[in-house]
């Protein structure tokens, strides 16, 4: 039998309640948070966060794309177009030349002009190129240079590959080949590309990591790459240049933006004309010696030739995605994700206290605090994925944000009540001794009139 105890409850109850009914609420989301149970909604939150507007970043690349192939010029090109290229490059001074294209076909139209494109590369500060990994083993073996470096975790997990297209080491002697794939699947869209393949039992750096350290200047060779962790670029002389965040197949996972990242655009045919122009003594309608100091980057962007890639922005063709790559690890731009630890005790540590407001104040005040409150976490967050690229598990917070309005209303509305066990014979025995007494009571008034 349980009897309402109509005393008021001391306020100081309700204030314990109200912690504990948090206190199993955050442990369970920050449970949920921590083994990734919301990571798929996380992921779209973050989707939408790329929408916002970022500080703008200097202009430190060049796309220079091929995105149309005349019938009259067949790909693939002789090297008697890359040779024009490189030339119209060298008065501009280029920072590094990044040549997206795969020089592995032989014959007479092709590499005819073989000698003026080595001595052109020669008179340029750093070139590189690339190469394509395959699944098979089916080609002849090779001689792939590359440089080394070390790596830390299982790499059992990385795609494995069994050879590869590689350009002559005619013609990139002294200059660092890097591997173009962006290893995903034909229905995926690209969230992340690799920093290195396993080519057999050989580690190879990709173009966008060999172009990354060309132009800051870094020493893959005294790298190191912690699988899950991060890959330490680092300089000649060992100092860490930057900390690039990796999963544990060896990716980086790309920071797409909506707004103008600071990449220059220039259509291939454009920037023969206007280098032209400049011989000439004539004004372009580009000013080429903005490319002074720059990384170039020669591409094939003609959806006739190269299949472009699904990706949050809509398609993407290759060049475009591994340009993207390049600019971030430069420019440090990378998704930075709250520790776990750190997000499990902020949710535990607001779903325990942030109750209480319910309890001690009216309800229009707490909720009035409550969404005060509320906004100030969610207008960090924002501001610290707009300003710093720091991504905090919104998804999570809304799931305790629920949890906390919840437990503090029952909280303030919880009814107390006395619990009695008693049997059944207890009962009647006290029933029977009730009755006696009303009878006593009663005999005992009529005596004492």
């Amino acid at each position: 039998m349980a009897v309402l105890n109509r005393v008021p409850i001391e306020i100081e109850k309700r204030l314990l309640l109200a912690s504990i009914l948090g206190f199993f609420w955050g442990s369970a989301i920050g449970t949920f948070c921590w083994v990734g149970l919301f990571n798929a909604i996380e992921e779209k939150i973050v989707h939408l966060e790329e929408y916002l507007p970022t500080p703008a970043k200097d202009a430190q690349f060049v796309l220079v794309e091929i995105d149309r192939i005349p019938v009259d010029r067949p790909w693939p090109w002789p090297r008697l177009e890359y040779s024009l290229f490189l030339r119209s490059l060298i008065p501009q001074m280029p920072q590094s030349v990044v040549l997206d294209v795969l020089f592995t076909d032989r014959g007479p139209r092709l590499d005819s002009f073989d000698e003026t494109f080595r001595s052109l590369i020669n008179r340029l500060n750093r070139v590189c190129f690339a190469g394509a990994a395959l699944k098979t083993e089916s080609l002849a073996p090779q001689q792939f240079l590359f440089e080394k470096f070390l790596v830390r975790g299982n790499p059992s997990l990385l795609p494995k590959y069994g050879s590869a297209f590689w350009p002559s080491t005619d013609l990139t002697e002294g200059n660092p080949v890097g591997i173009n794939n962006l290893g995903v699947g034909a229905k995926r869209k690209i969230r992340a590309v690799p920093l290195f393949f396993q080519l057999k039992d050989n580690l190879v750096p990709s173009l966008t990591l060999v172009a990354a350290a060309s132009y800051m200047q870094a020493s893959i060779g005294n790298s190191e790459a912690r699988l899950n962790k991060a890959f330490l670029l680092r300089n000649s002389t060992g100092n860490i240049l930057r900390r690039i965040p990796l999963d544990s197949e060896g990716r980086m996972q790309l920071r797409y933006k909506r707004f103008p990242s600071g990449i220059i655009r220039i259509k291939y045919d454009d920037f023969l004309l206007y280098a032209d122009q400049m011989a000439r003594g004539i004004k372009p309608a580009f000013d080429l010696n903005l490319l002074h100091g720059k990384q170039i980057w020669l591409g094939v962007t003609d959806p006739a030739v190269i299949n472009w890639v699904e990706t949050d922005m809509g398609k993407m063709s290759p060049v475009e995605i591994k340009l993207e790559a390049a600019r971030q690890i430069v420019q440090g731009d990378f998704l930075r994700r709250t520790p776990k630890g750190v997000a499990f005790v902020f949710l535990f540590l607001f779903s325990v206290l942030a109750p209480r407001l319910f309890v001690r104040f009216s309800f229009l005040k707490a909720l009035g605090l409550f969404l005060v409150l509320f906004g100030t976490v969610v207008g960090t967050s924002v501001a610290g994925f707009i300003l710093f690229n720091l991504v905090f598990p919104l998804a999570s917070f809304l799931f305790v944000s629920l949890g906390v309005i919840l437990c503090g209303l029952s909280a303030r509305f919880w009814k107390f009540h006395v619990i009695s066990l008693k049997s059944p014979h207890l009962e009647r025995v006290e029933a029977a001794l009730e009755r006696i007494e009303k009878k006593f009571l009663h005999d005992g008034s009529k005596f004492n009139q």
